[in-house]
């Protein structure tokens, strides 16, 4: 979808009701004090509707989702849905990285092991597709951090450091023909995550 760039093409289209809570005279409200800026004011900086009269968090988070979903990251929703991420996931990305959301996630998926919720197999799924490297850093880091969650939920409040190697050794190279990631770079990650005291011994 195309957004509009003429004054009278925005209120039009924000008074539509494409956007929830936006009729005529909160269209013109809004472009009263954003102009021609007000898409990139909703991407970048929300919280600026928030001193328009008649706009409060619960319709401003409402516009934002719709806005989001339909116009504002349309690349990243295609990218992402596929692979079952929701909505409240996809506001998670853009609210931690903003207007390089689409580009960020592109570039390396695996940066989403950074935001709660983003599990290793989902997102490792998403790297696949395009074509991040295997043996990337925060890939290995994502696997060791799956071994220790699944040793967590049954139970263990420890695991053997050989035994975590093995076992993200065996996911990281799971479904390749060749190796993907070496067992010294699987070292190395736990050698990172233990300097930056994600993994105490």
């Amino acid at each position: 979808s195309i957004l509009p760039e003429t004054e009278e093409g925005i209120i039009a289209f924000l008074s539509s009701g494409v956007l929830p809570y936006i009729r005529n005279k909160m269209a013109v409200r809004l472009y009263s004090r954003f102009g021609k800026n007000i898409f990139s004011v909703l991407e970048n900086n929300p919280k600026e509707f928030l001193k328009v009269k008649g706009i409060n968090e619960n319709k401003l988070k409402a516009i934002r989702d719709a806005y989001t979903v339909n116009y504002g990251y349309q690349d990243l929703v295609m990218l992402l849905a596929p692979s079952g991420i929701s909505l409240n996931k996809i506001k998670k990305i853009v609210d931690k990285f903003g207007a390089v959301a689409t580009e960020k996630v592109k570039n390396n998926p695996y940066v989403l092991f950074t935001i709660n919720g983003f599990g290793f197999k989902t997102v490792d799924e998403i790297a696949r597709k395009c074509n991040t490297p295997t043996n990337d850093p925060l890939r290995i880091q994502g696997a060791l951090k799956f071994v220790l969650e699944e040793a967590q939920l049954n139970g263990n409040l420890c695991i053997k450091q050989e035994i975590l190697r093995q076992k993200a050794y065996e996911i990281l190279n799971e479904g390749f023909e060749v190796q993907a990631v070496s067992f010294n770079e699987v070292t190395d990650g736990i050698i990172d995550m233990a300097k930056s005291g994600l993994l105490k011994g």
